[in-house]
């Protein structure tokens, strides 16, 4: 058995910043070195053989690695430091004073005492919060992996098992696909909308007059709307589904939906080999043949953001947690053959 354990805590200063310049220099911002960032955390590798015989042996290894990142501070009159920013919904990774490195700031719901969500009274679509907030973050709490080898006589299989845990990722894929009425989500309410179309259309009225009589159905979106008095109250109206869905994204909208949980378990890798015996490779001027068939990627067994890989992300630099038309980690079958002279 052994182990090894990594303890670290690291501080470092003067932080690349770009800040605001006077109009008079002729420039709308200069790049200073100013603010904080701590970094501290454990990484931890424990290996083991289990069972060890003459036919049979089996090896397994756990890692574990935690990084606590936190921005202590920034230049004086600089808020945040945009590390990447999505195209639409003003979803930015951030660096600000206080949170995590890489944290995710975006518009949230705006909601009532009640912690209802608060819809637009026309278009039914949910209100943003007056500011943007931080709503998540693009690096991981912890990674782990487990790797197995079982050896019997000749013939070996090893495992190696991923996992990421504790980020969060705004899927943009996600986003645009409820907009065109993609995602399972968006299926609620089209059968009664038609429904109510083709019955309003028989009676003769028109859709503002079908709307008087309380005939409308279809899409009921979840919330809360004020009424003549001011109050809040349970939305009971519905909406074309196919009008309402494309305005997600023109209307501003709010991103949380499309603000998924980060965290994966993934099979990495599969190998099964076989070591063919001295007494023939010796007969071939050869020795230690050995022969694999390797796949790498080959499924997910858990993850909590549907449609798209996990992995997958808008860029390869330090804003992590934003993901648009990503390809999926490419899954690949392969076969292996060493020897030695």
């Amino acid at each position: 058995m052994g182990l090894d354990v990594t303890y670290y805590n690291q501080r470092s200063r003067d932080q690349i910043n770009n800040v605001p310049s006077p109009f008079s220099s002729g420039f709308s911002t200069r790049m200073i070195n100013a603010g904080v960032v701590s970094n501290k955390g454990i990484e931890v590798l424990l290996t083991a053989s289990p069972v060890a015989k003459k036919d049979f042996k089996w090896d397994v290894s756990f890692n574990f690695a935690r990084n606590v990142n936190k921005v202590e501070s920034l230049a004086d009159g600089v808020p945040f430091l945009t590390l990447s920013e999505a195209r639409w919904m003003g979803v930015a990774v951030i660096a600000k004073p206080g949170e995590n490195y890489g944290s995710i700031l975006s518009f949230d719901y705006q909601k009532d005492p009640n912690g209802n969500v608060i819809l637009d009274p026309t278009t039914l679509l949910p209100l943003q919060s007056d500011e943007r907030q931080v709503v998540g973050k693009g690096i991981y709490d912890w990674t782990g992996g487990v790797s197995n080898t079982v050896y019997f006589k000749n013939f070996s299989l090893s495992a190696l098992i991923d996992v990421k845990f504790g980020s969060d990722l705004f899927s943009m894929t996600n986003l645009f696909a409820a907009s065109r009425g993609s995602l399972n989500t968006t299926l609620a309410g089209r059968e009664e909308w038609i429904a109510s179309e083709e019955e309003r259309q028989a009676q003769g009225y028109t859709l503002d007059q079908w709307k008087a009589i309380g005939k409308v159905r279809g899409l009921v979106p979840e919330g809360v709307v004020k009424d003549e008095n001011g109050n809040f109250v349970k939305n009971t109206k519905a909406v074309d589904p196919s009008v309402y869905w494309p305005q997600i994204v023109s209307s501003g909208g709010v991103a949380r939906p499309y603000i998924y949980s980060g965290t994966y378990v993934k099979m990495r890798e599969i190998t099964l080999g076989y070591t063919i015996p001295e007494r023939i490779s010796a007969k071939w001027g050869v020795r230690n043949i050995q022969v694999a068939l390797v796949s790498r990627n080959p499924f997910i067994l858990f993850s909590d953001v549907p449609n798209v890989d996990p992995d997958s992300n808008y860029n390869n630099g330090n804003g992590q947690g934003l993901e648009y038309g990503s390809l999926p980690t490419r899954r690949s079958w392969g076969f292996n053959l060493n020897f030695k002279f």
